[in-house]
């Protein structure tokens, strides 16, 4: 984790030049982070364990859009590399597919539950500036 929040470009561009918001990104890539982890816990238990684990990624990813959008990048790395990784110690890939497919599934959820918000904040208070 801490490798590609040194590495994420965007980060690494934030440095110079909006260094007052960089503790806030940096706090969106760490729950991208935690959404991944999340993610990748969701297979160890039973049905109803999995949906709050997959519920808690949806929720983090959700938070790491709210605060910087381009943090999404985490989740997305995080995801290819493990989904890389598990084929070449011989998984599946019908079973590492599915998984991808659930990422994608978390990504739109979170994404479709911050449109969701932005709209309802927006309604409610008024567009920027008036």
């Amino acid at each position: 984790m801490a490798g590609i929040i040194v590495a994420n470009r965007t980060i690494v561009a934030l440095t110079a030049t909006y260094l007052p918001w960089l503790s806030a990104d940096c706090f969106a890539a760490l729950l991208a982070g935690f959404a991944f982890y999340l993610w990748s816990k969701q297979t160890e238990k039973s049905a109803k364990v999995r949906a709050y684990w997959l519920a808690g990624s949806v929720a983090c990813l959700f938070a790491a859009l709210a605060l910087y959008q381009a943090m999404i990048s985490v989740f997305l790395v995080l995801v290819t590399a493990k989904s890389v990784v598990d084929l070449a110690q011989g998984s599946e890939v019908r079973s590492t597919m599915k998984r991808g497919c659930l990422a994608i599934s978390i990504i739109l959820l979170a994404g479709i539950f911050y449109f969701g918000a932005f709209k309802a904040t927006k309604a409610f208070f008024g567009p920027p500036g008036d």
